[in-house]
């Protein structure tokens, strides 16, 4: 199982994602690299739209409803952009605003379930204390509305394709 870790406290304001490096966890970087898994952080609905037309980033972490919309989701399984629910964004949240960001996350994960855009399940763990097992992530994507096979599929397929393009592109560099 892999799982995107943000070790990376405190991103600076200008910093738009994160990379994830072989050997450092995840450092900022300035430009996305194909030889890493780019993650989308900050954004807004026309970055996002162009971003994932010129498929620059490989991961767009926790979108909204609002912001990934149907045409969005068609093109970003065509360019094979996949979509990152974090466990983490719902850690401190209690009552309606619990219930809210369920529910964005779900409209999410359905409309990557219907137009087949890659999911990743993760924890975004910052402590070591926020990690979480596999099970608890499974349990994560049965709650936005995957099945098993797809909520297993989101830990464990996905994020390995990933990795093989990450090590398929530094092999070829070699």
């Amino acid at each position: 199982m892999y799982d995107v870790v943000r070790t990376t406290q405190g991103l600076r304001p200008d910093v738009k994602y994160i990379t994830i490096g072989s050997d450092v966890g995840i450092p900022a970087t300035d430009k996305p690299s194909r030889s890493e898994i780019s993650l989308l952080v900050n954004y807004d609905k026309m970055e996002l739209l162009t971003v994932i037309k010129r498929a620059k980033y490989d991961l767009i972490v926790n979108p909204t409803s609002k912001v990934f919309t149907r045409g969005m989701a068609k093109l970003a399984a065509e360019k094979k952009v996949g979509v990152c629910l974090e466990l983490r964004k719902l850690y401190y949240l209690r009552g309606c605003d619990l219930s809210f960001a369920l529910r964005e996350l779900r409209d999410v994960a359905k409309l990557c379930v219907k137009y087949k855009v890659p999911i990743v399940l993760c924890t975004g763990a910052v402590k070591p204390e926020e990690l979480r097992s596999p099970h608890s992530l499974i349990v994560f994507g049965q709650l936005l509305g995957l099945n098993t096979k797809q909520a297993k599929m989101a830990i464990t397929y996905y994020p390995e394709q990933y990795v093989r393009r990450v090590l398929h592109v530094k092999k070829r560099e070699k």
